[in-house]
């Protein structure tokens, strides 16, 4: 066992005894979970998925540096079913909003994400590619159902 990965598992262990292992270490899971829109209409948002994972990053050589991934996808009300805007990486600063940007043949699509308890607040920003649609934004009151 190298030097960097018996510091890493010693912090562990550490993380551990303290009752405050890799998860607090990391941002808050509040807004991971699966959010759905009950009132989406024709190409409204109409579900939304973020899951969070969280790791030691062991490229670190002295101390233990824990990593929050987060994974998001969007679907919007389409027939006869919805349609996926695609599975992007979410970033996170501070206290800020959790965005996502997901480019796709006819737009780019930006989203913020701000989770106040069973609610989602989701603010979108949709560029379109071509003149003849008008660019869109707007927020939408998410819920949570998982």
């Amino acid at each position: 066992m190298t030097i960097g990965r018996l510091v890493i598992a010693i912090a562990g262990l550490l993380f551990a005894l303290a009752g405050t292992g890799p998860a607090a270490a990391c941002d808050d899971p509040q807004i991971a979970g699966v959010w759905e829109n009950p009132d989406a209409r024709h190409k409204d948002v109409s579900r939304v998925e973020i899951v969070r994972d969280c790791h030691v990053d062991d490229k670190s050589s002295w101390s233990a540096k824990f990593i929050t991934v987060w994974k998001i996808r969007v679907w919007s009300r389409c027939r006869p079913r919805d349609c996926a805007w695609g599975r992007v990486l979410g970033r996170k600063e501070d206290a800020g909003p959790l965005t996502a940007t997901f480019e796709t043949f006819s737009a780019r699509r930006l989203i913020e994400l701000e989770a106040q308890g069973n609610d989602l607040n989701l603010r979108y920003n949709i560029d379109f590619r071509t003149a003849s649609r008008k660019d869109e934004s707007g927020l939408i009151k998410m819920i949570r159902v998982e």
